[in-house]
């Protein structure tokens, strides 16, 4: 929050920690002490929030937790919850000293909370609300485990509360998982493969493919495929250690791109574009009319491209770095100041198979500024276009 500091900060090779002292910025809220910690623990397998708060008096509490485009599942008795996006899958435990309920609501403003006027609506943002309707502080941890399979979530250790004044990281090294050495589709290593990375998804037309996973000496790999999803279990003697997932896609059709239409369509002038991050590719790479530059960044990021007039959007061009081998994934949004955002378009997927420039139909709208919302790819968490394009009826 502005104006607090991390007051404590420790890593090891195990894992890490930060604490803040958040009581300046809440204390015309009531409250007189209010702490919030944050762990990579479990030799770096979960992270872990949490608050320790005080108030002066008796209060209603609310604390939230979104999720961008991601099923959530609460168990009965609020101190869990199973969150999905496509095959990944995290487990949420709640350890908390008060009574309180759980809820998944939409992101937006509560009835009683201030909704000031223009600001961005985010449909495909959902939030699990933790409310206390009297409390005089709490004590809750919430710690998030990352898994994808059945056998991977027995694994996973009951959550345990420790006051944030006696957390500590175990010295030693980092003890990883054992992992694969190999994995092969059809006699050819997986396009990106990493040991520590374990979800995969192919481009192909194939209904059934070969999987051949290599395990290190002294383990074993079992493959079980469940429609087009490939999981390979890693395993040492009849003990489950590590899983992988491999998704099998198919692609859309070539002719698609070649034969799109572009008569009666208007290319419009980009006045200036920028991005929330870069990698040293910077945004211009994206407008210059060089396939052969390009913007890059990894993780969520948003990339906007002001429009030399506002005109009535109807397509947009995009040329995506790496495209005949993975899937980029992204929404569009359009506004008229740069401020107020509204989607036109979301859960938009390049085909896969080509770098040339694919088109996109938008409902048409007009704008003087046009803002993707970029969520990685099939491979990986970079987001690389290079080239785009913008057309106007």
């Amino acid at each position: 929050m502005a104006g607090d500091i991390i007051d404590v900060f420790k890593s090891k090779d195990k894992g890490a920690y930060a604490i803040s002292d958040l009581t300046n910025t809440y204390a015309k809220y009531g409250a007189t002490s209010y702490k919030r910690g944050v762990m990579l623990g479990n030799d770096r397998t979960s992270f872990t929030v949490q608050d320790e708060l005080t108030l002066k008096g008796d209060s209603e509490v609310y604390s939230f937790i979104n999720f961008y485009k991601s099923d959530i599942e609460l168990a009965s008795d609020g101190k869990s919850a199973i969150i999905s996006k496509g095959d990944k899958k995290l487990l949420m435990q709640v350890v908390c000293d008060e009574e309180f309920q759980v809820s998944v609501m939409k992101s937006v403003p509560l009835p009683t909370s201030p909704n000031m006027p223009g600001q961005s609506t985010f449909d495909d943002i959902q939030k699990i609300a933790f409310h206390f309707e009297k409390t005089d502080g709490y004590n809750m941890m919430l710690v998030f485990t990352p898994y994808l399979s059945d056998e991977e979530l027995a694994l996973i250790p009951d959550a345990a509360f420790v006051p944030l004044n006696e957390w500590s990281i175990p010295d030693g090294e980092l003890v990883k998982k054992p992992a694969l050495s190999d994995l092969q589709v059809n006699g050819v290593t997986v396009d990106g493969f990493h040991p520590e990375a374990r979800c995969y998804e192919i481009i192909t037309e194939d209904k059934e493919v070969d999987v051949v996973p290599t395990a290190p000496s002294g383990y074993s790999a079992e493959v079980r495929k469940i429609d087009t999803t490939y999981t390979v279990y890693l395993k040492d003697g009849e003990t489950f250690v590590n899983t992988y997932i491999i998704k099998l896609t198919e692609p859309e059709k070539q002719q698609e791109l070649a034969e799109k239409d572009l008569s009666g369509l208007t290319k419009v002038n980009i006045a200036s574009v920028s991005a929330s991050e870069n990698d040293g590719n910077v945004p211009e790479g994206a407008i210059d009319n060089d396939p052969y530059t390009r913007w890059s960044a990894s993780g969520e990021q948003t990339i906007t491209f002001k429009l030399a007039k506002a005109v009535n959007v109807n397509t947009l061009g995009i040329a995506f770095y790496n495209g005949q081998k993975r899937i980029t994934y992204f929404d569009i949004q359009v506004s008229n100041d740069g401020k107020s955002w509204k989607t036109i378009s979301q859960e938009n997927a390049s085909c896969g198979f080509s770098d040339q420039m694919e088109y996109f139909d938008v409902t048409p709208a007009t704008a003087g500024y046009i803002r993707l919302l970029c969520h990685g790819n099939s491979v990986n968490a970079w987001n690389s276009i290079s080239e785009f394009a913008v057309y106007a009826k």
